[in-house]
Formats: structure tokens, C-alpha cells, sequence
């Protein structure tokens, strides 16, 4: 499958989705089936961001253990959250940072 990369990141998506919503139907033998290799195609689809996440969290909070806003030391990893400076920028080591739950709160509420 080949992309005029002069469209947008949503019409190169719309192409792609509209590719494995084919693929999906020629891939089932029913609606049910369908429905569930849907299903599990999100599902892996969710948890490769997921994973990104948790190894851009785990890299930040290896390098500095502080948060970004009130930079008061994390006690412990879990529940630190991941915070992307540009909302416009993916989730990149150079755009995110960590904070309090709090304290990201804070951020979108500003």
C-alpha cells in the first residue's frame, strides 16, 4: 500500500482503516467473527501505546525522579503520570514529562 504523504496524518489513517476494515471482512466468516477480530485488533492497537508510554515513563523517571511541576521527588513510580508538553507532538522522550496526578490535573485545568 503506497501513501501520497503530502495528506494529512487523518487521510492517511482513514486510508489504513478503511484497508483493515477490508481485510477484517475478508478475513471473518460472519458478523460475531468479525466483531471480535475487530475487537482484538484494537486491543493490540491500545497496548502498543501503552507500552510506548510506559518506556518513555520508565526512561524519565530513571534520569529524574521529579516532577515537572512542583518538583517534589516521586516516592515510587506507580502513579506517576505522563505529560505531553505540546498536546500537538506525539509521545516523543523530548515532549513528555512527569508529573503528581495532582499536578497534571493542574495543567489541563490552567
Amino acid at each position: 500500500m503506497k501513501f501520497d504523504m503530502r495528506l494529512s496524518y487523518q487521510e492517511r489513517g482513514d486510508k489504513i482503516l478503511h484497508y483493515v476494515r477490508k481485510l477484517i471482512e475478508t478475513a471473518s466468516n460472519n458478523d460475531e467473527e468479525s466483531f471480535f477480530i475487530n475487537r482484538w485488533i484494537f486491543a493490540r492497537l491500545q497496548q502498543d501505546e501503552r507500552d510506548c508510554k510506559k518506556g518513555i515513563k520508565n526512561q524519565l523517571y530513571d534520569e529524574s525522579s521529579k516532577c515537572y511541576v512542583c518538583g517534589k521527588k516521586f516516592k515510587t513510580i506507580k502513579g506517576v503520570h505522563l505529560h505531553r508538553l505540546e498536546s500537538k507532538r506525539g509521545y516523543h522522550k523530548d515532549n513528555c514529562v512527569l508529573t503528581h496526578d495532582e499536578c497534571h490535573r493542574s495543567l489541563h485545568t490552567s
